[in-house]
This record gives C-alpha cells, structure tokens and sequence, in this order.
C-alpha cells in the first residue's frame, strides 16, 4: 500500500553537502518528508557545496526563472595542472611549470579579460547532449566530439587570496556558465593550466547562503515547520522577482500563496504561541478541542515569520494564548482589532524582549518555571472554561492534576539542585527564571538576543572559565557555526537543549542533569 504524501509549497534554501549529487538531495527530502513534488532551480556537482534551492508542489514551475536569475560562486584554482574533467576529480593530464613572475599582479591583469559576455566551449564531461548523447557518456568512453561555443556573462570576477599555486576567486555569472571552464580557461590564458579544486554557490535564486540550512538541520524539522520555512522564501523570492521585472509570474504568485493560505487542513480551536504550552493546553481543553502551537518545532522566536497558512488559520481560531515573545505583538494587535481570536497573555507585565526606562531585561520564558507555569495552568484552564462552560468542571479537575504534578516536580528540581554545581553557561539567555528559582547562576554568550561584542564574550569566557564549566548550552535556531567556533576555542562540549521541547518534564530534567556536569 503506498503511503500518503504531504503537499508543500515553496522553496527550501538548502546547504548541499560535498560529495552529494543535487538528486540526493531531493530524493533524501522527498523520502523524510513524504512530498509529493519536489525539484530545484539548478544543479550544483558531488565536489561543491552551497546554495541548493529545492522546490516543492507548484514552486516547481518557478524553476526557469529562477535558474535564469546570476549565481555567485567561490571557487579555488590550481594554477600548472590540467584534468580531463577540468575539476580535481578527474584525470590529470597534463602538468606544467608557473610562468616566470606568477602572483598576484599576474592574475589581477588576467581577470578582466573574463568579465562581461565571454564565449566557453562546454566541457566533455558535462550533461549537455549531442545528437541525443549526453557528452559525460561519450567522454566516459574516451571519446571526444565537436561541441558550439556558448555564450555566458561573468557579472563580477575577483581574486579573493592566492597561496603558492592555488587562488581563490568570487564569481557573478548567468545561467549557464561552467565555472570549471572558467578555470581552465584562466590556465591555459596564463599558459600553465589550471583546474578546479574546490566550488561553492553562495547566491542564487534570489537566496543566499546566509539563508540555506543544512541537510541535517532540515530532516530534524517537522512537517508544519518545513511548510513554514518554504511559504517564507516562497514569498520573497516572488516579490524579488517582481522587482527584476518578470510581471508575467505575478498572477502565478498570487495565486500560489493564495493556495498556500487556503490549505489549512483541518481548523484549529486554540493556538498556544510556542509547543511547550501545547501539551497543557491539549489537556485542559480535552481531545475534541484541537490545540495546536503556531510557532513550529525548531524554529527561532527572535526570527520566526508566520506563514500565510498560518495567517489564515490564526484568524479562525477561538484562542491565542501568548507568552511575551516577539512575533506575538502583530498577531495581538490585529486580533485586539476584532480580527481574530480571544487574548490570554501568559507573560506578567513586566516580562517582555524589549527594555524597560533602566535598561533592564525581563525574561518572558517563564514556561521554564515549573513553580511560575503552575500560576500559569490555572489562567490557561479559566481561558478555556469560559470558551467551554460546558466543559468548565472537567478543565478544573484537570488543571488541579496537573498543578499537584508541576508542584512535585519543582521540589523534586530544589532537591536536585540542593548540592552540587551551581553555574552554568548557554548561548542564549533563556533560563533566568529557571535559574532564579533554584539558585543557579546562568552565564550567556547572547547579550538580550543579540550576538556578543568580543568585550562581552570575553568576560563571559572569563567567567565560564573561573567556574570550571565544561559545556556550552546551544538551543535550536542559535547561530550554530558561532556557537561551534566559540566552544572549539574554549575547549568547551557543546550540549543541544531545546527550551521550546514539547517534552517538558524530560526536557528540564536533562537541563538539570547537564548543569549538574552528568550527561
């Protein structure tokens, strides 16, 4: 029996590994998340890495123009050896000695020559076809065969470094252009050769690699939160392309995000702002309330954009239940308008992102309090006993079980922390209110959300090294290569702890576990 596919729309900005071929990648995402159509908007070789856009359901029709759109690349040269293939994967075939006076100077008076539209003759190894034959076929059989010059234009040609034999160069270029031809045409200019070592897509399909997530980042999603990130590019790469003046896609897009709009499955009754409130939420109100968390799993709350899917379904709920987080303001002020569901904020008045006249911070993760989340259960079941009356004495019995167990587990945390290590470091600050309640002290990397200045960073290595703490603290959506280069440097382990897990007694035990230096 074949299994149900799952309908997406939009566009995946994808970090593609080395050594995988772009149809790896489609297939490995098709297969973890069951889509039903998927492709991509240009195809990168196993040896590079970068920019992939992969595209789902009607996105796939995006794809020509998409493709049409300039690609930057950073690729690195070998300066003095030639390959069948004109990249370091193929065979050498012929070596030969830098010309006298090889460096910098050479290359800067070289480049300008391969700017603007240039002619490149296709390589043999490549998937062009000839009377039906793809040349990589015929190549493989030690053939060669005639191919047409084509023409390309190189936007942008820099040198980025050069070392001994090898440069690196950053290259804007149109559909089209082979940049290990480039590279080998730059040799033989300079009468030496020259192949391609190492090749990376930074930008492409109006994205960016600062926009790309990688593989593994994307199979630990769920599906909702795969939907959410693709209907985000989806509607900015639209938007970009209106403004390159392709008018002929702008019915197309509308009615592709409408679409994405209209699909919300089944309708929600009561959205929790983050997942940790879902599971409180569910069982208050009971299995035939549909309670769902608008922000999905692993995405950032400092970053998060709903998507249009999401729009329309928050418009249709009975109640949003909100914590102080900042994507929650526009949803609040449009419902308060009377465009949507009933209001409970969660967070106390003072507890918000921004800064109060002192320059104080006020930390809205108080669902990290077992003691703060009791209080907070007993709102949540009066919210929902006045949208169900009906319901009201089986939301309090349940609100009752549930505070008796919020009220264990915290004596059970003061016992666990009654001893032992009392210092811990994260990458973002969001365990104040944790931290408060049980005596510990939280050092953060992130200074109130944002990155730290080497001046703050330092002082807070200091103080991770004056405590002896051995483990960094990274949450899902912080800036994981910072994280990586400040514990490398640190000699520190990084520990993944998710403080908007839907699993929250096991989440806040591990926490507690890792604090206390046991794995």
């Amino acid at each position: 029996m074949a299994r149900e596919q799952n309908e997406v729309q939009g566009i995946i900005p994808v970090d593609k590994p080395k050594d995988w071929t772009s149809h790896d990648v489609i297939a490995k995402l098709r297969g973890a998340f069951r889509i039903k159509k998927i492709g991509h908007s240009g195809t990168l070789d196993p040896m590079a890495t970068g920019l992939l856009a992969v595209l789902c359901g009607k996105s796939t029709k995006l794809s020509d123009p998409l493709m049409a759109s300039q690609k930057t690349y950073e690729m690195t040269v070998r300066f003095g050896v030639t390959t069948n293939t004109q990249d370091i994967t193929g065979e050498v075939v012929k070596e030969s000695p830098l010309p006298e006076g090889f460096g910098k100077e050479m290359l800067l008076k070289a480049l300008p020559e391969f700017k603007g539209e240039i002619e490149q003759l296709p390589p043999m190894f490549s998937a062009i076809k000839v009377k039906g034959k793809k040349l990589y076929d015929i190549a493989r059989k030690g053939q060669e065969v005639e191919r047409e010059m084509r023409k390309v234009t190189i936007y942008d040609l820099e040198l980025i470094d050069i070392k001994d034999n090898e440069a690196k160069l950053r290259c804007v270029c149109s559909k089209g252009t082979y940049v290990r031809t480039l590279c080998h045409d730059l040799g033989q200019k300079l009468g030496c050769g020259g192949t391609l070592t190492e090749l990376r897509r930074t930008k492409g399909s109006f994205l960016t690699i600062e926009e790309a997530f990688s593989l593994d980042e994307i199979l630990n999603w769920d599906l909702e939160k795969l939907r959410a990130e693709a209907e985000k590019n989806l509607e900015k790469a639209m938007n970009l392309l209106a403004k390159a003046a392709k008018p002929v896609l702008l019915a197309f897009a509308a009615l592709l995000i409408a679409s994405c709009a209209q699909k919300a499955e089944e309708k929600v009754d009561v959205y929790v702002s983050i997942p940790p409130l879902l599971p409180f939420a569910q069982r208050l109100a009971g299995p035939d309330v549909k309670c769902e968390s608008f922000m999905p799993s692993g995405a950032n709350p400092h970053q998060y954009e709903p998507s249009p899917r999401k729009g329309a379904g928050f418009y249709d709920s009975k109640l949003f239940i909100m914590t102080g987080l900042p994507f929650e303001k526009e949803l609040a002020k449009r419902a308060k308008s009377g465009n949507g569901p009933k209001l409970l904020d969660l967070a106390p008045e003072e507890a918000d992102h921004d800064h109060d006249e002192e320059g104080h911070h006020h930390d809205p993760h108080i669902w990290l309090s077992p003691r703060l989340m009791k209080e907070r259960v007993q709102d949540m079941a009066a919210a929902l006993s006045e949208l169900y009356p009906e319901k009201k004495e089986e939301i309090e019995k349940r609100a009752e079980e549930i505070k008796e167990e919020l009220k264990a587990f915290d004596e059970e945390l003061k016992e666990t922390f009654k001893d032992g290590n009392k210092v811990f470091l994260v990458f973002h600050p969001a365990y104040s209110c944790f931290a408060e309640d049980y005596g510990l002290t939280e050092i953060a990397v992130e200074k109130e959300g944002s990155e730290p200045t080497p001046k703050s960073l330092g002082e807070a290595m200091e103080k991770a090294k004056s405590e002896n703490i051995a483990n960094l603290i990274v949450q899902p959506g912080m800036n994981e290569r910072l994280a990586k280069n400040i514990a490398d440097t640190a000699k520190l382990k990084i520990i993944k702890r998710d403080a908007l897990s839907t699993n929250y007694y096991d989440e806040l035990r591990a926490l507690a576990k890792n604090i206390k230096g046991e794995e």
